[in-house]
C-alpha cells in the first residue's frame, strides 16, 4: 500500500511507478510534475509564522536536489518514515514514504482548527470526503514554547491509519536514512546524539520524556557534543561521529582512528532552530 498506511485514498495516485535502479525518493516528488506551483527556494511552512520554530526547515533529497518540504515524520511504531510535502496549488498536498518506492498520496488540505492547545489540518480525498488530519500542538502547552524547535506535528492521521511522529525539545536535527532514523538535541551537557536504528525497530519501546515529547529506546545515545565548524561532532571509544545539515545536503560521517567507516547520506531532515 505504497506509504505502508493502510486505507489511504488512491483516487490521486499517480500511476507512474519508479523502474529498478531509480532513488528510492523520487517517487515523493513525481507529484509536483503536474502542473502545480511549486515551493519557493526558501518558504515558511504553514502555521510556523511568529512560532519559536518559525526557521526550522526540512529537505528531502531527490535526484535534482534537495527540496524543500513542510516536515518529516519517524514514527514511534516501526520503521515507517513519512515526508509530507508543502501545499501546493488548490490546497493539494502530497505525503510520502520515501523508503516504501511507491509514489506519493495526494490529499486537499483544509483550514487548521485549534483548540485546547492542539492544532488540526484536516485531509479530504478528491471527492471532498474527510479522510484525516495533520495533529501537531500549540508550542505554549511545553510552558516555555521557546523550547519548540521543530514544527510541532505529532500524528498524520488518514482512513483507519495513523502514524505518531517522534518529537522532543531543543531538537538541532531529525533525520532518516535507509537504515536508521537520528536525532541531536541540545541537553544540559552539549548536544546529545540519538539513533533509532530499521534493524532495532521491532524492538523499540516508548520512553516517557514528558510534556508533549515522544520518542523511543535509541539503539546508540551520545552525550556532550559540541558544534566545531557547523559541524556536530561526538567522540568515545576512538569513533569520531560528525553530523552536516543544511538546505543542500545531510550526512553522517562516522571515522575511527582517523579512518572513516561510514559516510550516510540523509533522505529527509529537519533542521531545528538553534
Amino acid at each position: 500500500m505504497g506509504l505502508g498506511m493502510t486505507g489511504f485514498s488512491r483516487r490521486q495516485r499517480l500511476s507512474a511507478r519508479p523502474t529498478v535502479g531509480q532513488a528510492l525518493w523520487l517517487p515523493a516528488l513525481a507529484v509536483l510534475s503536474l502542473g502545480a506551483a511549486t515551493a519557493a527556494a526558501d518558504t515558511v511552512p504553514p502555521g510556523a509564522a511568529g512560532e519559536p520554530f518559525a526557521g526550522s526547515r526540512s529537505y528531502l533529497r531527490t535526484h535534482t536536489g534537495a527540496q524543500q518540504v513542510w516536515f518529516v515524520c519517524s514514527a514511534l511504531d516501526g520503521f515507517d518514515q513519512t515526508v509530507v510535502g508543502l501545499p501546493m496549488k488548490g490546497g493539494k498536498l502530497w505525503i510520502a514514504q520515501p523508503l516504501s518506492g511507491e509514489p506519493s498520496d495526494v490529499y486537499k488540505l483544509g483550514r487548521p482548527d485549534p483548540g485546547a492547545g492542539q492544532v488540526y489540518w484536516p485531509l479530504s480525498d478528491s471527492s471532498g470526503k474527510p479522510v484525516g488530519a495533520l495533529h501537531a500542538f500549540n508550542p505554549g502547552v511545553l510552558g516555555e514554547g521557546r523550547y519548540a524547535t521543530t514544527p510541532t506535528f505529532v500524528s498524520i492521521r488518514a482512513n483507519a491509519a495513523q502514524f505518531n511522529c517522534r518529537w522532543l525539545e531543543h531538537t538541532r536535527l531529525l533525520g532518516f536514512s535507509s537504515k536508521r532514523v537520528i536525532e541531536i538535541f541540545s541537553g544540559e551537557n552539549g548536544l546529545e546524539y540519538q539513533s533509532f536504528d530499521k534493524r532495532d525497530a521491532g524492538k523499540s519501546r516508548k520512553v516517557d520524556v514528558g510534556s508533549a515529547q515522544q520518542s523511543t529506546t535509541p539503539s546508540l545515545d551520545l552525550k556532550h557534543g559540541r558544534t566545531v565548524g557547523g559541524v556536530m561532532r561526538f567522540e568515545g571509544n576512538g569513533y569520531v561521529f560528525q553530523i552536516t545539515a543544511s538546505g543542500k545536503d545531510a550526512r553522517i560521517v562516522v571515522s575511527q582512528n582517523g579512518k572513516t567507516i561510514l559516510n550516510e547520506p540523509l533522505i529527509a531532515w529537519t533542521i531545528g532552530v538553534p
